[in-house]
């Protein structure tokens, strides 16, 4: 079975290596990487939304607080990429720990407001800071993502470097994940999700764990924000927008909470899909519509949790007392 694992990592490893050299298309490549962008923010947004329980709306704001990071160092300080998405990732953190230390002291409600409430007051700072962020008009010309070593330097001018940029970290949130769900942090989230009166009266330190799964979405969040300027060589008020929280939100709902699978699923499926659709532009809403009417009304507990269950009952095959006696 290990065997089997290990061939099927591989091959889907060679599959995303050679991926753009196979597509060509320039296009299908900047979807790809719009693609890799939210699997990665699905993933880390998972680790609060489904392996915590609770309902945040502040993703963006940490995506939007690493993208500016990232662009005012590389745009004032000529920062290399390295140093842009270390701060980036600190930014992100601390703006985290200042929001949840307070917020995860509320109801599972009043915390999904004070998130909301977060996430607009960080748009609105992005819009009407002008002398920093420059307000609507955004900030151009961030630097691409580079690395220097001496006299030697490389950037990343063309889609296929920026995808390779972007599979590795939607690797390494992946691996970071798995980690996560693996151990006895994952485990306890877990518990605390199914029940977090139960897991408090066995001592379990609740606010701790939350804290530590908020922190380390939001320590993801940043990163992708950072690379997200530099591949945009822009960053705008639109990216700390309450609709990315809504997309994140529906790609859950599609693939399935609290799963590793699930969200590269639903992340597949929202935001590949309908722009592999958009040469028939006239359908293309139409069937995104229709998916998630038929997630929700036929598999509301997620694809990947529905086929999961659905495989577990064949595998166990009927059970005992399930047919009737015979006279």
């Amino acid at each position: 079975m290990r065997w089997h694992r290990l061939v099927v990592w591989l091959l889907i490893a060679a599959v995303l290596a050679l991926w753009p050299l196979y597509v060509g298309s320039p296009y299908l490549v900047g979807v790809s990487i719009t693609v890799l962008i939210y699997i990665a923010l699905a993933l880390s947004f998972d680790l609060v939304v489904g392996r915590t329980g609770l309902l945040s709306f502040a993703h963006p704001g940490f995506f939007g607080i690493g993208a500016y990071t990232a662009a005012l160092l590389g745009l004032h300080l000529g920062s290399p990429f390295p140093l842009r998405l270390g701060a980036a990732v600190v930014t992100a953190v601390l703006a985290s720990i200042i929001i949840g230390v307070p917020s995860f002291r509320l109801s599972y409600h009043s915390f999904a407001m004070g998130t909301l409430g977060f996430a607009f007051i960080a748009q609105i700072i992005a819009l009407n800071w002008i002398p920093v962020t420059r307000g609507p008009l955004c900030l151009p010309g961030v630097p691409p993502v580079d690395l220097r070593m001496g006299s030697w330097t490389w950037s990343a001018t063309t889609l296929s470097e920026n995808y390779y940029v972007v599979l590795i970290l939607a690797t390494i949130t992946l691996w970071i994940v798995v980690r996560v769900a693996h151990s006895r942090i994952g485990r306890t989230l877990m518990a605390i999700r199914d029940d977090e009166t139960l897991a408090k009266a066995v001592g379990v330190p609740v606010l701790r764990y939350k804290m530590l799964a908020f922190v380390t979405g939001a320590g993801v969040a940043g990163s992708l924000g950072s690379f997200f300027a530099s591949y945009a060589s822009a960053v705008c008020p639109t990216e700390l927008g309450i609709a990315y929280s809504v997309n994140l939100i529906i790609i859950l709902f599609l693939g399935g909470r609290g799963t590793l699978a699930g969200p590269i699923l639903g992340a597949i499926l929202f935001t590949g899909l309908p722009e592999f659709l958009r040469m028939a532009e006239a359908w293309r809403l139409v069937v995104y519509g229709l998916l998630i009417i038929l997630a929700s009304a036929l598999v509301p507990e997620g694809i990947i949790t529905w086929a999961f269950e659905m495989w577990q009952k064949r595998r166990e095959g009927p059970q005992l007392g399930s047919a009737p006696l015979a006279n």
